[in-house]
């Protein structure tokens, strides 16, 4: 009775009603069209930057893009996922938890924006001449770890459409100013000035979608500034998941990025640039399933472990495997889409494309894991693969190169997967029970 008035006065509504198949197919839509619509967007600009500008300006913007990478990645602490999972479980006093999310985010993105801004300073005596624009450029990850913010409250209540929009906003600003850069408009110290205007437009964008449908996300937004100076326990506890969370993103980015480097060193930027063009083409393929992940997790967080795993799973696969397989079919026009001389890298992508039906359970695996409050496996499961990894790539590319490269892709993702089913055998296999009332502990 106390939560329940503690609830009320927060501003909160009931929990959401759990997602109809239709829902759960247009949530995907929206995030997957917004995904590749995203990306198509963001090659588009990139070729109007690089007619635009100088190659050493080029190489200018691809550092400070590096640079902003990782300050949202501090900005944005691994919050989101957690947010979303406690608030779709339908957490007792959510206007505080948002509270905390929204202080921790506050002062993270303001601290990591200024780490990585002396940092670049630091590295690259080349900004001095630009170092006020530099200063203005990288302040655009605040701004952006606010609206992903306000994206959790609305995905929380399983309404992907309006993150999808706000999203697209802020890749056609983006496109905008960098067509005025094309255009001759501006130099490129104005271009950094404006480009921080992208994360702004996002953030008012959801805001401004926050109408007839939006009462509940306004109560939230309302009842926040009543709540900041007692969310300090809420902040302890986001704070202690989303270190480790954080702690798995930045290993999985290893995981993930490390071959690259490993070829670079081991064999030829030549060969790198092969293996880097076949697993572009990975990325895309990953793109098609992030939507659905996204779009799945609140109610795999709501429903726990009455969420029909096995369903989800394989909803995915029937997608994901005849894509797959097409791909390994016309791989050679694929990759001649990028030049005759990337035909070379035919076979690395048939291995790649072996392992991407695995990468998209994994990727669920590591959704069905946060949803259960499994972060502490996740964190030693991301170690186990990143030592693997790093290892295989040692023993195999002098010996097989680039192919070398993908088959410990591959292998890695069929370790992962045995790895995940075992430590997630209690779950996935359990008789089903019902979804956790809210504010009930699992």
């Amino acid at each position: 009775m106390n939560a329940q008035a503690n609830s009320a006065a927060a501003g909160d509504t009931p929990r959401p009603a759990p997602a109809s198949s239709v829902r759960l197919l247009a949530n995907t839509a929206w995030l997957t069209a917004a995904n590749l619509i995203a990306r198509i967007i963001g090659y588009g600009g990139f070729i109007l930057l690089a007619r635009a500008y100088s190659s050493a300006d080029v190489g200018t913007y691809a550092v400070l893009v590096t640079g902003m990478i990782f300050a949202e990645l501090a900005g944005n602490l691994s919050l989101d996922k957690i947010l979303v999972r406690d608030l779709a479980r339908g957490a007792e006093d959510p206007a505080g938890l948002v509270s905390a999310a929204l202080l921790l985010k506050l002062c993270a993105s303001v601290l990591g924006a200024g780490a990585i801004t002396v940092l670049l300073f630091a590295m690259y005596p080349e900004f001095g001449g630009i170092r006020p624009q530099v200063v203005v450029y990288m302040s655009g990850a605040v701004p952006v770890a606010m609206a992903r913010l306000v994206e959790s409250l609305y995905m929380a209540r399983e309404r992907m459409m309006e993150p999808a929009l706000a999203q697209l906003a802020e890749r056609g600003t983006q496109f905008l100013i960098l067509l005025g850069a094309w255009l001759g408009w501006y130099g490129f110290p104005v271009l950094l000035l404006l480009l921080p205007a992208t994360g702004i437009v996002r953030l008012c964008a959801l805001l401004c979608m926050t109408g007839e449908h939006g009462n509940e996300l306004a109560r939230l937004l309302r009842a926040l500034p009543g709540h900041i100076r007692a969310c300090p326990p809420a902040m302890r506890q986001l704070l202690s998941e989303a270190a480790r969370l954080l702690a798995v993103e930045v290993m999985a980015g290893i995981y993930f990025r490390i071959d690259v480097f490993l070829l670079a060193r081991m064999t030829t930027f030549s060969d790198t640039g092969l293996y880097h063009v076949a697993y572009r083409v990975l990325d895309v393929m990953a793109a098609v399933f992030t939507g659905y992940l996204a779009a799945v997790f609140p109610m795999l967080a709501r429903r726990g472990r009455g969420a029909p795993f096995t369903v989800i799973i394989l909803s995915g696969l029937v997608v994901m495997v005849p894509a797959s397989l097409g791909v390994i079919a016309f791989r050679e026009e694929i990759l001649g889409l990028f030049g005759t001389a990337y035909g070379q890298a035919a076979t690395v992508l048939v291995w790649l494309m072996a392992a991407c039906p695995l990468v998209y359970i994994a990727s669920m695996f590591a959704n069905i894991a946060i949803a259960m409050g499994r972060i502490g496996m996740l964190v030693r499961l991301a170690f186990a693969m990143m030592t693997l990894n790093v290892a295989l790539n040692l023993l195999l590319i002098p010996f097989y190169s680039i192919t070398g490269a993908a088959i410990a892709t591959f292998v890695c993702e069929c370790v992962s997967l045995v790895l995940f089913t075992a430590g997630l055998r209690d779950v996935l296999w359990a008789p089903a029970e019902p979804a956790t009332e809210a504010g009930a502990p699992r």
